[in-house]
């Protein structure tokens, strides 16, 4: 059986109050693959990661995404970084953390 997992998005930072300077983009979860073997009744646990949470600061990172316990696994992305003077930095993607036959990172979000 192929297993694909796909990591919660983070959150957005939080925007200039008063200018029009933006908060950085929250990162892509990332998206692992991977071909197991299964056994008739055997039972796995399946958890989908929410995207990151909106806070008055930078983005939280979005909810981890698994199947079964570290069978598979993809993280969910960075949260991008407030407005600090100009623009809040983006969220980066990273394979850091994830479990797979192959993991990819998610996109890195705008600044």
């Amino acid at each position: 059986m192929t297993v694909q997992c796909w990591g919660g998005g983070g959150a957005g930072g939080r925007g200039g109050l008063i200018n029009k300077y933006g908060g950085g983009g929250g990162a892509g979860g990332q998206y692992a693959i991977k071909t197991i073997t299964v056994s008739p009744g055997q039972v796995y646990q399946i958890v989908i990661g929410r995207g990151g949470a909106v806070t008055t600061s930078n983005g939280s990172p979005g909810g981890d995404t698994y199947f079964g316990s570290n069978v598979v696994l993809a993280k969910g992305g960075a949260g991008g970084f407030a407005f600090v003077g100009s623009m809040g930095m983006g969220g980066t993607g990273t394979t850091s953390g994830g479990i797979g036959d192959q993991v990819y990172a998610g996109g890195n979000g705008a600044s």
